[in-house]
């Protein structure tokens, strides 16, 4: 939607049809965690989970731009969605860790496998919605009628195999490792053109080195490769390319003798290849760009001080597109240049407070750009939170594991717009939420 229209109307107007607009989703989740000891040196750890998810989704939405009629501005086109979908997750893990003592070094060594097998059903349909005024808005019209049922089934099946050694030889901290995984994944829909199959392999590793000194600085670098199989396809029906990225880092951990406190600075160069983004003349499909390199600089402090805990973030990156098919050469990613956060939480453990824990903190998140092109520019944001819980463990014995926690979010965000290179929408508005839990 056009940022002109949409800031005329408040960020509570639904474009969409009351009497016809749903949301519903059940859920199911089974697992366990299995531990045996062969000894105090040597464990086999395996972690299984079966995840479902059934949903249902109809809605009417305001698509880009006006209808173009002169004599209703703020008069937009609008088209209706159905889709039921089904999603079934299946992870299991085995590992084993072996701690060895092996001279002046004493390792901790990793290896294990993963398999991973994701699968989701779409039954999809399109339908005609009648344009709607944000001036005048009217509502209650026909919907309809849909084009046939569009099916799309998609599956990704990984299996994986890693290893790592966490090392340490006096003051020095070292670890190395490595993954090679096994993807296949595939679509089988409607459109017969778009039915695939295809199988990546790939190896990534990652190397670190930390030193620890007598005054508490740390100093470390680091190396990281990853590999990300992508389902789904572009307009064209092709699939995607794995998502592959690359960081380097240094810094320095300083944590002051005696205190319960963590200062970290970073500096880091991350490279991604293949990234997905909104394909600009087709918004219900993603494309891929060609590479994308961000340099950033990470300020991290945390403190704990009697009953107050503390923590400041604070991240600068410089990013640029290095390689794209569409003449975005050069330009800034649409990531902010600036992003800030500082948090502070009280839980007295003591008096007549104690149980409460009280917390409150800004989210600041500055200038960036909504499109690969550079043409739209999205304005800084400041947001607040604040958080309220309550362990009713700390009184009574019998109750311990109850706890009953409010939060509030993004207070402070007003009629802040985001825009992409389709459209424009409103920030994510304040939201509270209460939560009553029981871990038994």
């Amino acid at each position: 939607m056009d940022r002109a229209v949409l800031e005329t109307v408040s960020p509570s107007f639904n474009p969409g049809e009351p009497g016809f607009d749903r949301r519903d989703s059940d859920q199911y989740a089974i697992g366990y965690e299995l531990t045996h000891r062969f000894g105090d040196d040597l464990k086999l750890v395996q972690n299984l989970r079966f995840y479902r998810m059934d949903g249902t989704y109809h809605q009417v939405f305001a698509w880009n731009g006006s209808t173009g009629n002169p004599d209703r501005p703020y008069e937009v086109a609008r088209e209706a969605y159905l889709q039921d979908m089904t999603v079934d997750v299946f992870d299991v893990d085995t590992r084993l860790q072996w701690n060895a003592q092996a001279g002046a070094t004493r390792h901790t060594l990793l290896a294990g496998v993963d398999y991973s097998n994701i699968k989701t059903r779409m039954k999809t349909q399109w339908g005609a919605a009648a344009p709607l005024d944000f001036a005048d808005p009217v509502r209650g019209l026909p919907i309809g009628p849909f084009d046939p049922v569009i099916r799309d089934d998609e599956w990704k099946r990984e299996l994986g195999v890693y290893l790592q050694d966490s090392i340490e030889a006096g003051p020095w901290r070292a670890t190395l490792g490595g993954r090679w995984s096994r993807t296949t994944n595939g679509e089988d829909a409607s459109v017969t053109a778009w039915n695939y199959e295809r199988q990546q392999k790939a190896f990534v590793g990652n190397a670190g080195l930390l030193y620890l000194t007598d005054t508490g600085f740390a100093p470390y670098v680091s190396y990281a490769q990853s590999f990300q199989p992508e389902t789904g396809t572009d307009w064209q029906g092709r699939p995607f390319d794995p998502t592959e990225a690359e960081q380097y880092e240094v810094g320095v951990k300083y944590q002051p003798p005696g205190t319960d406190a963590l200062l970290t600075v970073s500096a880091y160069r991350i490279t991604q290849q293949n990234l997905l983004t909104t394909d600009p003349e087709h918004p219900d499909f993603s494309r891929q760009t060609g590479e994308v390199q961000v340099k950033g600089i990470d300020l991290e402090g945390r403190m704990r001080r009697g009953d107050w805990d503390l923590s400041l973030a604070w991240t600068w990156l410089d990013s640029e597109i290095t390689s794209n098919e569409d003449g975005n050469q050069g330009n800034e990613y649409t990531v902010p240049r600036h992003t800030a956060s500082v948090w502070a939480d009280y839980a007295p453990q003591q008096g007549a407070l104690a149980g409460f824990h009280i917390g409150g903190g800004l989210r600041y998140t500055g200038r960036s750009w909504g499109d690969d092109a550079n043409t739209v520019r999205n304005d800084s944001l400041l947001e607040a939170d604040l958080a309220l819980g309550y362990d009713f463990g700390t009184r009574d014995p019998a109750l311990g594991g109850l706890r009953l926690d409010l939060n509030a979010r993004n207070l402070g965000a007003g009629k802040h717009t985001r825009c992409t290179a389709w459209g424009c929408y409103y920030n994510e508005q304040p939201s509270a939420s209460m939560t009553l839990a029981w871990k038994f």
